[in-house]
């Protein structure tokens, strides 16, 4: 599980990077769509842990915790928060971004 979440942060690394010093307006929303396409895989990631932990109560028993849950999720909601930060500085350089002169 580790491995993939390095990979997820690499990825991230390199999207946010290429986001960030795109200099076109298209090159920046390619690499937006691929950090919301990385979100969205570790969020079914997420579904497919918790659904993992929940198979394995037994019947008749209490069902996870959800302190349970938590501990297991943890590094990928952080990875999560990662890319939210990511997203929002990218909306920031494009705001913020300076035209061209064409002189």
């Amino acid at each position: 599980m580790a491995w993939v979440l390095v990979a997820f942060y690499v990825v991230l690394s390199v999207l946010t990077y290429f986001a960030m010093v795109g200099r076109t307006s298209t090159r920046r929303l390619f690499s937006a769509f691929g950090i919301i396409a990385v979100q969205i895989a570790a969020l079914v990631w997420i579904q497919i842990i918790a659904r993992a932990l929940g198979s394995q109560s037994g019947r008749g028993s209490y069902s996870l915790g959800v302190g349970e849950l938590y501990l297991a999720i943890r590094p990928i909601l952080l990875f999560n928060v990662a890319g939210c930060v990511a997203l929002v500085l990218i909306f920031l350089v494009t705001l913020t971004g300076k035209k061209p002169d064409s002189d």
